[in-house]
């Protein structure tokens, strides 16, 4: 790809069924490459007239790019210098085709999203540093899974960087000093689950960072500095 020499790249991410790469830069600025023409297109030099290079320019600090199986593109963006907004832009929208989520006013206190994750059923969900959230379609907002360490039946968490979903459609979280969580969204009901370090013989107290689900529908857990589970 041709960047120039001062662009700061933030995000990267390839628009599925296209050969278009979608490019972020700290500070603000938003190309997109066509493999196929060779073409770079950014403001001032939009040469394939992209609609999304004119309307993503001033997303500040853009970071974790993701496309749904809508065709929906969002992104996290650092807009207020303070607290992450959610940017989703809708192509396909006949209507306004940016929106921005900010999700302070309901938590009350600072947070960072790691990143985006779609279940099967198309359904979006943000999960990182003190936030967990999935958007509602219907109300076009996202709400909020709050940590619980009350009534035993829900999630405790101060940050989930790992979401994954099985063949049976559970989803499993992984937290930094909590555990693992089996999460069934249906029900909103989740399983806690622990590991025992392979050293001590104890309760594993190695974060949880990543899945996989084998052929025979076994789900392996990779931790931090205690293997695989």
């Amino acid at each position: 790809i041709p960047l120039k020499d001062d662009w700061y790249i933030s995000a990267l991410e390839q628009q599925p069924g296209t050969q278009k790469y979608w490019i972020g830069m700290h500070g603000g600025g938003f190309a997109i490459y066509n493999h196929k023409t060779g073409n770079l297109s950014y403001a001032g030099h939009n040469v394939e007239n992209e609609p999304a290079v004119d309307s993503l320019q001033q997303n500040i600090g853009s970071i974790h790019f993701f496309f749904d199986k809508k065709g929906r593109f969002w992104s996290v963006s650092w807009l207020s210098g303070t607290y992450p907004n959610i940017i989703q832009y809708d192509p396909k929208s006949s209507g306004k085709k940016i929106q921005v989520f900010e999700l302070l006013s309901k938590l009350n206190s600072y947070h960072e999203i790691d990143n985006f994750f779609e279940e099967q059923n198309g359904r979006i969900w943000v999960h990182g540093n003190n936030i967990f959230a999935y958007f509602d379609e219907a109300k076009k907002d996202f709400t909020l899974l709050p940590s619980d360490s009350r009534s035993g039946l829900g999630i405790v968490y101060d940050h989930i960087p790992a979401l994954f979903q099985d063949r049976e459609r559970n989803m499993w979280a992984a937290t930094i000093n909590q555990g693992l969580y089996r999460f069934n969204p249906s029900q909103h009901y989740f399983t806690g689950i622990s590991h025992k370090s392979k050293k001590t013989g104890q309760a594993g107290t190695g974060s949880i960072l990543s899945f996989i689900e084998l052929k025979n529908g076994d789900i392996l857990a990779g931790s931090w500095g205690e293997g695989i589970f």
